[in-house]
């Protein structure tokens, strides 16, 4: 956090643009199969100016190609990480010269943060909603649960106590 220490304290003052954001968002959550976020997250990435076949794309794991420099940064940066736990020094700069050193410390925060949350989803094996905003990532259709099959689990709980759009204000959940 020495590159960014306000981040901490500041709410919507990323500097990252919208569709650089969700697009990380969905990257994490595709890169650690958490179909929940998948389906609440792809729907936004969408209406911020993800183009739909990347996202298409993206779900289904298919080959990107022919990305622009940003989506590219993006892409190339979460799934090194993620795959290998480590960036090379190309994989870091691209986005560095994209996005700047705030920027690259807000995309790598919020990857942290949705990574957290998969890891949640994913060990309380949280089910996908009845109505589907999404399709489902390429799983097994008999390994996705609709949440109401799923009894009160901790998602479900807090679900109904927050108050969700002060968390996500910019969603206007």
């Amino acid at each position: 956090m020495i590159n960014s220490p306000e981040l901490a304290t500041r709410d919507d003052e990323i500097t990252l643009e919208a569709p650089v954001r969700e697009l990380a968002m969905i990257l994490t959550d595709r890169e650690l199969d958490c179909q929940f976020i998948w389906n609440a997250h792809s729907g936004f990435a969408r209406t911020a100016g993800v183009p739909d076949k990347l996202s298409d794309d993206l779900r289904d794991k298919e080959q990107l190609t022919g990305l622009p420099d940003k989506e590219s940064a993006v892409i190339n940066y979460g799934r090194e990480f993620f795959r290998t736990h480590r960036v090379s020094q190309a994989t870091f700069d691209a986005p560095q010269a994209q996005f700047g050193t705030l920027g690259l410390v807000e995309l790598t925060n919020i990857m942290g943060c949705y990574s957290s949350l998969a890891f949640n989803i994913n060990a309380f094996d949280v089910g996908l909603p009845d109505t589907l905003i999404e399709l489902p990532s390429p799983f097994k259709v008999d390994q996705i649960k609709p949440l109401s099959q799923m009894g009160v689990g901790w998602i479900f709980v807090l679900s109904r106590e927050t108050d969700w759009g002060s968390l996500f204000p910019s969603h206007n959940v």
